[in-house]
Order: C-alpha cells, then structure tokens, then sequence
C-alpha cells in the first residue's frame, strides 16, 4: 500500500515533467532549416552594433548567400564586398547557426588580437544576449563556467574559439569544422613567414566531418588582394542579377563608366537624378525601382549557373545540378538599401576632385 502522507501532489508530479521536458529539450534533434530560414526566425540586429535594434529581416541579395555558408555540400565561401551590404551580420547569423542549429565547432580569425576581441564585445556576446534560442546551447551557468572567457565559448556539443590572425600560434592546435577569416585583406600576407593565413587557417579544418571555410573582405590594393585571389579560385564566382523594369532583361548592377551607354548617368551637378540605364533598352530605372524589384533578383555565375536559396544550383536550361565545393559572390554598395545611389555619386566625384 502507498502512504498518502508522501505521495507526490498532482502539481509536483507536473512540475517535475516539465522540468524533464526542458532538461531534454535541449538534446533534442532540431528540425532542419537553412541557415536564412534560421536568421528570419531567431536573429536579432543588437543596439550596440546596429543602426536600430530590431528583429532581422534577410535581404534578397543575402538568402542564397547564407545558405551557402550553412550547406554541408559547399566547403568554401569567399565574398568580395564593400561595406554596407550586412556581410558582417550574416557572419553572425552563421556563426549562431552552427553553435545552435548544427552544434558544429567554429574558429573566428580577426586580423589582429584587438580586431578580435572588439568583436565579441560588439557582435558575439550581444548577439548570445540578444537572441533568445541561444539560451538553449548557453545557458545562464555556461555563462558563468570557467570554459567560458573573453575568447572561447563553450556551447551545448560545440566549441567556438575567437583568435587574432598576427602570431602563427594562433593557427596551431585548434581543430575546427566552420574557419571564418573576416576582412582577409588585413591579414599579413605570410604569417611569421610560415605561410597564409588562408592556408593555415586551412588546415584546422583537417579530418573535419563537414568542412567549412568562409571569407570575406573589402578589397584593397589591386593586385595584391587576398580576397580577390581567393574569390578567382572558387568553382563558380556570382553576380546579382535584377530585372529591368522596362524590358525585363536580367542584369547586374554596374557603374558603366563615361564612355559606357548603360550603368549609372546624372545631370552635371545633380547627383540626386543618378539613374541605372539598361545594357538591353537603354531606360533609366531609379533605386526606388530596384528596391521594388530586388526581391526578383537571381545570383548568376559567369557559366551561366543560377544559385537560388536553399542552397539550389541549376544550369541555363533549367536542370538542376549539384552545389559546388567552392563559391563565390561579388557585390558592390549600390546593392544595399542602406547607401542611396546619389551619396555614391557624390563620394566618386568628391574623390575626383581630391585627385
């Protein structure tokens, strides 16, 4: 017989089943999504690193490039880039999606030890306080834990590990199965004359299930870019394209130059009436047009190979091919919604008059 003075009460037996349930929560198998799909759903833009503190909200332009970095199938990611185009929060988002989503170990290379510690200040350590499913990897007594310091995280089955790229032993033993390099162009060349940081940050990924390696930076010097010889290694290197608004001819956003018919025209003198004339039909179209239609906009390579989200790849005639081991996307400023083409005008003809 059971003494009814210590049986447990309706509520404790409820209690202790959703404590249960919290506890197996976090063990259990996620229900898979992209990495752009997990953006929309859980990433949030912090006060201190963002013009506005607000939920994120995935551009066009940035959906197949999120996924890229996301899918098992493609290992490397290279995108050349100016500022402004949001490479630095889609960084990020990846970064919280392999912590949270895949449990996957991450190595974040800053050019220097400062660079890397301002960002985990500025946009790793908001972005664990800020997005809230983050909790479940890092809790409240990881926080706490004695494995958890400026530069090293310990999440629920991953590690991620924040190094500076100057010294060489920054690259030694650490293994790893995602390598971010950030702003590649303001590494050393040669690392204490052992070698690229490319190549060295390379071999962290050894023996790794899934090997990731993502790269992004500005360009500097020409011809002495990183980042541009690593985006011309890649298998397929992208474009975005846009329709026209007036022909519907598919194309990607260019300055065109003086002796060019097509890409950006003003008035002498009058920024602000900057158009977009087409390579096809010659109309002008306005950024308020291309904002309209950017939502139509398809990542073209120069095989002809469309990349759309997912990550899916396809050929010109429609067939449907697999992703490439290693990708690469270009944009330039008058892509973002955050430049308006009449400030780009006006800062190219404030440098020509500087010269």
């Amino acid at each position: 017989s059971v003494n009814c003075e210590f049986a447990p009460t309706e509520q404790l037996v409820a209690a202790i089943r959703a404590s249960v349930r919290r506890g197996l929560a976090a063990l259990a198998a996620p229900v898979p999504m992209t990495c752009s799909e997990w953006a929309d759903k859980h990433y949030v833009l912090s006060a201190e690193s963002s013009y506005v503190e607000q939920h994120w909200r995935t551009w066009p332009f940035q959906r197949a490039i999120l996924d890229c970095m996301g899918c098992d199938d493609v290992r490397t990611v290279v995108m050349r880039k100016p500022a402004r185009v949001g490479y630095t929060k889609m960084f990020g988002a990846a970064v919280g999606y392999f912590a949270q989503h895949k449990r996957r170990n991450q190595l974040v290379y800053q050019p220097t030890d400062d660079d890397a510690e301002d960002w985990v200040k500025t946009e790793l350590d908001t972005m664990l306080r800020d997005v809230p499913i983050m909790s479940t990897v890092f809790s409240t007594v990881a926080r706490r834990s004695k494995e958890n310091t400026l530069l090293q995280k310990s999440f629920l089955g991953s590690k991620l590990k924040v190094r500076g790229g100057k010294a060489a032993k920054n690259f030694r033993r650490h293994t790893s199965d995602v390598v971010y390099l950030d702003e590649l162009d303001g590494f050393d060349r040669d690392i204490e004359k052992e070698g690229s940081p490319v190549k060295l940050s390379g071999k962290r990924l050894e023996g790794a299930l899934f090997p990731k390696h993502i790269m992004g930076s500005t360009p500097k010097l020409q011809g002495h870019s990183l980042i541009d010889e690593e985006f011309d290694k890649t298998r397929q290197r992208f474009k975005f394209y846009v329709p026209c608004p007036h022909c519907q001819h598919m194309q990607p956003l260019e300055w065109g130059g003086k002796t060019e018919p097509h890409g950006f025209k003003w008035a002498r003198g009058k920024p602000e009436t900057v158009e977009h004339l087409c390579v096809r039909c010659g109309v002008g179209s306005t950024q308020a047009d291309y904002l309209n239609s950017w939502h139509l906009g398809r990542w073209i390579s120069q095989d002809g190979i469309t990349c759309t989200p997912g990550p899916r790849f396809f050929k010109r005639d429609g067939t449907e091919i697999p992703p490439p081991e290693s990708v690469g996307f270009e944009l330039w400023t008058a892509y973002s919604p955050q430049a308006t083409w009449a400030s780009i005008v006006e800062e190219f003809l404030e440098a020509l008059r500087l010269k």
